[in-house]
C-alpha cells in the first residue's frame, strides 16, 4: 500500500501499489492527485536512471576518444606536410616546379634537333626556306622553353610569398 497527502486538502490517503505513478481522485475533495511511485518502482526507476546516465558516459568517453583519434590523425598528418614541404625547401622546387623546368628544356632539345634536321635538309637539297623554317621551329621551341621557366620562376616566387606570409623563411 502506498500512503500519500491529498496535495489540494491535505487528507491522508492510501492507495494499491499497482495505481503507483497513475491518477487517482481524492475521495474528500474530488480533485485528481498523482499516485507516488511504489518504493519498487522508485528502485527501477533509479536503475534505470544509472543505466542511462553509465551508458551517457560511456557515449560522451567514446565521443572524446574518437575527437581525441581524429586530433592525433591531423597532427600527424600535419607533420608529414611539415616534413614534405621542409623537403621541397630543402631540394629548391615542388614537383611542379621540376617539370616545369624539364618540359623547357624538352622544348629547347627538340627544337634545336628540328632546327639542326631542318638545316641539313635546306643545305641538301639547297632549299633556301627550309632553312627560314629550320629559324621558325627554333624560335617557337625558345619560346615556349621561355614560357615554362617563366611558369617555373612564378610558381618559385609565390612559394616563397606564403612562406614569408606564413612566418616561414
Amino acid at each position: 500500500m502506498i500512503r500519500y497527502k491529498c496535495a489540494h486538502c491535505g487528507v491522508e490517503l492510501e492507495t494499491d501499489d499497482l495505481l503507483s505513478g497513475k491518477q487517482e481522485p481524492c475521495p474528500d475533495c474530488g480533485k485528481v492527485n498523482v499516485v507516488p511511485l511504489s518504493k519498487h518502482d522508485l528502485a527501477k526507476q533509479k536503475t534505470e536512471q544509472k543505466a542511462k546516465q553509465k551508458e551517457k558516459l560511456q557515449q560522451e568517453r567514446l565521443r572524446e576518444e574518437a575527437e581525441q583519434r581524429k586530433q592525433a590523425l591531423d597532427a600527424q598528418h600535419a607533420a608529414e606536410e611539415r616534413g614534405r614541404l621542409a623537403k621541397e625547401e630543402q631540394l629548391g622546387m615542388t614537383s611542379t616546379e621540376e617539370a616545369l623546368g624539364i618540359i623547357a628544356g624538352i622544348y629547347i632539345i627538340l627544337g634545336v634537333l628540328g632546327a639542326v634536321i631542318l638545316i641539313g635538309v635546306a643545305a641538301h637539297y639547297e632549299q633556301p626556306l627550309y632553312g627560314l623554317g629550320a629559324l621558325m621551329v627554333l624560335a617557337t621551341s625558345v619560346l615556349w622553353a621561355v614560357l615554362f621557366f617563366a611558369a617555373q620562376c612564378v610558381l618559385q616566387y609565390l612559394r616563397r610569398i606564403t612562406n614569408v606570409i606564413e612566418g616561414g623563411k
